[in-house]
């Protein structure tokens, strides 16, 4: 009886300067929230509810197997995972902090509930990754899983080490243009190869790769292929930069955003349009991707076209006609272009700027060329080359029967023009007397 009365007033004591210690004796748990079970079997090690043990027979089960797993590392939580004992056949359970997780009772395994959104109620989430599991005194491990084969007497402590989980940031900015660029990662968790595509006018797209374990990553940008160079790479909250490439040393909770900035590197094309005499339009086709056909409208004998942001390569510009009263007068290039006829050929490099500049002139007369050529002492085909506009490069005069032949070329615009006579071979020989051009006949060494 005096026994009774002692219980009785130490359980009003606990319930007055101790509720959550009575309430917690109360359910048969331990304090801090540990469920506290007498007597068990080792069947009930398992990391779920085995079937009640056999009171006749709990203190006769002298070795068992078991396995505890960990189950949710997403939500932040805190708190030991599993302790089995065996020399007392009790099992403590430290609780997680988080709500969703219910208390233990004397005769249940701590059950876990998870709601849709394992981050509800825990305002800003910090994801946790799984780190690693050792087990001492016993068990063995694979993965997230423990697997224990319990001896009477012995004691095994497996331990699950978490760390919140990192996030890297690869963002890509090109500038002067949009285009798909790729890149080479190591890692855990992060892909062997990705690409970022830049879109709209901002020239920007990234890639976000969450829910990373502590460690060392990289990120190297591959190319890029032209007209893409390569301008700069920083990276901000860790990481360190070495050309391309970025490495990482990551840390637990830590977030690193790497950008990486690509120029388009491009060309222009001007073409002038010069008009003398008054003011037209004219009219042009092109290649290359330039925009064909086009035209110029001249205003006080002036007019241009610019081709801008071309990337290197070949192009090509030909005016058209021109029709009456106007006619083709001239056409130069600076550096880059070469001149052929009315046809501009453009070999365009990066950051280069080529200007071609056509000339017509309203109501000009065309002219005449006539080259003649006089063989003395004999006949033969005699052959030149030429430059300007309407003229063949090349082109030849054959003498018969001791008369003079001619080529005549008209038709041609005004301008600058060349004609070069090549050779002659022997025998012929060109030679001037008394200031007139002749050719004699050798008969022996001439």
């Amino acid at each position: 009886m005096k026994t009774t009365w002692t219980i009785a007033i130490i359980t009003m004591i606990m319930f007055v300067l101790f509720p959550p210690l009575a309430n917690a004796a109360a359910q048969g748990m331990g304090p801090l929230g540990l469920e506290s079970r007498g007597r068990m079997s080792p069947d009930e090690y398992a990391g779920h509810e085995a079937s009640a043990p056999n009171p006749a027979t709990a203190n006769q089960v002298t070795s068992e197997s078991a396995s505890v797993t960990e189950t949710s590392s997403f939500a932040e939580y805190s708190g030991q995972k599993a302790t089995v004992q065996s020399s007392t056949n009790m099992r403590q359970t430290y609780l997680p902090s988080y709500p969703a997780w219910t208390n233990s009772t004397s005769s249940q395994v701590p059950q876990q509930v998870q709601p849709a959104n394992l981050c509800e109620g825990l305002g800003t989430c910090q994801r946790w990754v799984f780190g690693s599991l050792t087990c001492s005194g016993g068990g063995s491990v694979s993965g997230q899983t423990a697997t224990l084969t319990l001896t009477a007497g012995s004691t095994v402590t497996c331990t699950y080490t978490d760390s919140k989980a990192g996030t890297i940031v690869i963002n890509k900015s090109g500038f002067n243009g949009n285009g798909v660029f790729n890149f080479t990662a190591t890692g855990s968790g992060l892909p062997a190869s990705f690409s970022i595509a830049t879109t709209s006018q901002m020239h920007f797209g990234t890639q976000v790769f969450t829910n990373l374990v502590p460690g060392s990553y990289s990120v190297t940008e591959s190319g890029p292929s032209s007209p893409w160079v390569f301008t700069s790479l920083t990276c901000t909250g860790g990481g360190s930069v070495s050309g391309q490439t970025a490495t990482i040393a990551l840390t637990a909770g830590q977030t690193v955003t790497c950008t990486y900035t690509d120029t388009k590197m491009t060309g222009t094309i001007f073409i002038n349009k010069s008009s003398v005499g008054g003011d037209a339009q004219f009219n042009f086709t092109a290649t290359g991707g330039l925009t064909s056909p086009f035209s110029i409208t001249t205003v006080g004998g002036i007019g241009v076209t610019m081709f801008s942001n071309l990337v290197p390569g070949s192009y090509s510009v030909t005016e058209s006609g021109p029709s009456s009263p106007w006619l083709f007068t001239n056409l130069t290039c600076n550096s880059g272009g070469s001149v052929s006829g009315q046809t501009a050929t453009i070999t365009l490099t990066a950051t280069q700027s080529v200007t071609c500049t056509y000339t017509d002139t309203k109501g000009a007369t065309t002219g005449t060329i006539v080259i003649q050529k006089s063989a003395v002492g004999g006949n033969a085909q005699f052959n030149f080359t030429a430059t300007g506009t309407g003229l063949p490069a090349s082109f030849s005069i054959t003498t018969a029967f001791g008369d003079s032949n001619s080529s005549t070329f008209s038709g041609l615009s005004p301008g600058s023009y060349s004609v070069t006579e090549t050779g002659p071979s022997t025998p012929h020989k060109m030679i001037v007397q008394n200031g007139r051009l002749a050719s004699s006949w050798c008969h022996a060494k001439c």
